[in-house]
């Protein structure tokens, strides 16, 4: 189809309302907004981490998945529950990766950008003494100058001074910064402080942790960052890559009270009713015949991130050609093209390594090589094995 050429009436209407609806880059609060989660999917994960935020302050706990599992849909739908069963709580939800660049940062950078996150949530209007404060952790967070005298015995004019600038914390880096994580906990004090002067307990969720897939760069945060807030008795739950799962990131797991985690769907029949409901909730079946929605949910691998792509993608695809509805064709076509995107990047030894397992040899992420197959996607795990992505399959013609 010319794509310049007039599309059939309100065509293009139709298949950009139902492209909203599955956008894989969509907020958890859209989402949620939208009635288009499922809640059911991890009522148990939410009840667990709840009782223990509530009778336990000050503990740590981590939610770990792979990426696109429904890690920050779970965190956000923590926080619902906390505020819906204590009044006095005040869960703060940030996504640490917006603001931080983890993997340059030190230390510190998520305690300030936590608190920074606690201003727009603040209940009522915060005192003098809470505006200072959050005025003082802007200045460690994007950075300041000050003057300075060039000795006690010259203070006449400008030409007697000098300026230093420090550079924000939570700046993206160019190069290696200085922190204070001290001087940040007191700040962050101040505003517990404030805050259970008026009732309020706090409870911080962090999202985009799990960026951080190298289990020592996770470390230094949980060494210093995380450390400070269990010593404020700030209670914390946040999202953890799979690695820390594996090898070395075992002994970070320790450090928390509890850790758990989001798996893949099954592809059962009790998995395959949840996939179908999710798909069902966003009204896929306005332009997918619901006969579909199998071949849908097992190209998918039970990765909700994969369901709503190979959607997308067979909605553009059919759009471009002027269908009025998504066949069979272009969801066989969706699934191949997610496959070919796993395999990007693969080398012989890797397929090599795929094909064995597929074959039924056995799979241990305990190298860094299978550790990355893992943390891809590429490789599912599904309860007491491993099995290779079905739409990866299908583009190494693996049957």
């Amino acid at each position: 189809m010319d794509l310049l050429s007039p599309p059939i009436p309100n065509r293009k209407e139709v298949y950009r309302a139902f492209l909203r609806r599955f956008d894989p880059a969509e907020t958890p609060d859209s989402a949620l907004k939208a009635d288009l989660i499922d809640a059911s999917l991890s009522s148990g994960r939410i009840d667990r981490f709840a009782a223990a935020l509530l009778l336990r302050p000050g503990s740590q706990h981590a939610l770990l998945g792979g990426i696109g599992s429904g890690k920050s849909t779970e965190l956000r739908l923590l926080s619902s529950a906390l505020m819906e069963r204590d009044l006095e709580m005040l869960p703060i939800f940030i996504d640490i990766s917006i603001s931080v660049d983890l993997n340059k940062s030190k230390p510190g950078s998520i305690l300030v950008a936590a608190a920074l996150a606690i201003e727009s949530q603040w209940p009522g209007k915060p005192s003098v003494e809470t505006v200072k404060t959050f005025e003082k952790l802007k200045k460690l967070a994007h950075g300041y100058s000050e003057w300075f005298h060039e000795s006690e015995s010259h203070q006449d004019g400008p030409d007697d001074m000098f300026q230093v600038k420090f550079d924000g914390l939570i700046t993206p880096p160019a190069e290696p910064i200085e922190y204070n994580v001290l001087e940040i906990s007191e700040l962050f004090a101040d505003l517990k402080t404030s805050l259970a002067s008026g009732g309020k307990e706090l409870v911080m969720l962090l999202d985009g942790m799990d960026r951080l897939l190298d289990p020592n760069k996770f470390w230094k945060f949980v060494y210093q960052d995380f450390a400070a807030f269990r010593k404020l008795e700030i209670s914390l739950v946040t999202a953890a890559p799979l690695s820390l799962l594996h090898n070395e990131g075992r002994g970070i797991l320790d450090h928390f009270d509890t850790f758990q985690l989001v798996p893949t769907i099954s592809l059962d029949e009790a998995g395959l009713t949840l996939l179908r409901g999710i798909l069902s909730r966003r009204q896929a079946q306005e332009l997918i015949d619901s006969e579909l929605y199998d071949d849908i949910c097992r190209g998918s691998g039970g990765v909700l991130r994969d369901l709503i792509s190979i959607v997308q993608t067979a909605s553009q695809n059919a759009y471009i050609e002027s269908q009025d509805h998504i066949t069979a064709t272009y969801v066989d076509a969706a699934i191949l093209q997610l496959g070919q995107a796993y395999k990007i990047g693969l080398g012989n030894t890797q397929i090599l390594k795929l094909r064995k397992l597929q074959q039924g040899a056995d799979f241990e992420p305990s190298s860094s090589e299978n550790l990355d197959l893992l943390v891809s996607r590429r490789i599912l795990h599904r309860k007491d094995r491993y099995t290779v992505h079905p739409a990866l399959l299908r583009a190494l013609e693996i049957r």
